[in-house]
């Protein structure tokens, strides 16, 4: 992997460390903007480089780097009951950068519907993750986990990936034409 690639991954880790930080506690697990982080590495990054940037951000975390909400980090977060979603970001970059892939070529308003489809769906599979380990943590029922750590959470980010939509791809399309990223 190229030294540009290593930094854009680097970067991309920042600015969803400092999302992490604008957090609003309501209770087990706090609104973040960090997701916001996960749609823009899948977006602007891809699968390949933008999983990397989630598991570079995952890692400073897991190590002791306060870059999880409200300036924690360590390995005890992963393990504790917002590990799950942290671990979610990392599979769903991975796949709505996938399937984000698939849409090359096509018309913008397609390339905005099909990443807000795509979005709808990684962000699916990081409620899955944080509810599975929120109930297992905090010994809730499944209607509990999904009271405390889904329902909450669904129409912001449902706006996250909207807003996410609308920036992706003109700040792709700027910077290819700076040639600082290649489709």
């Amino acid at each position: 992997m190229s030294t540009r690639n290593w930094v854009f991954a680097a970067m991309m880790a920042t600015i969803t460390a400092i999302l992490a930080q604008l957090s609003i506690p309501i209770g087990p697990v706090p609104i973040t903007l960090s997701i916001f982080g996960v749609y823009l590495a899948a977006g602007l990054l891809g699968a390949r480089l933008g999983t990397i940037s989630m598991i570079i951000y995952v890692l400073l975390g897991a190590i002791g780097v306060p870059v999880f909400a409200n300036f924690s980090g360590g390995v005890h977060v992963l393990l504790g009951k917002t590990g799950g979603y942290l671990i979610g970001y990392i599979v769903a970059t991975y796949l709505i950068g996938k399937l984000f892939e698939n849409s090359k070529g096509k018309s913008l308003r397609y390339r905005s519907t099909h990443f807000v489809i795509i979005s709808l769906i990684g962000l699916i599979f990081i409620y899955l993750f944080g509810a599975v380990q929120l109930k297992l943590i905090l010994h809730l029922s499944w209607s509990k986990a999904f009271e405390f750590g889904v329902a909450p959470f669904i129409l912001l980010d449902i706006v996250k990936i909207v807003i996410a939509s609308m920036i992706i791809i003109p700040i792709k399309q700027s910077l290819k034409a700076s040639n600082l990223v290649f489709e």
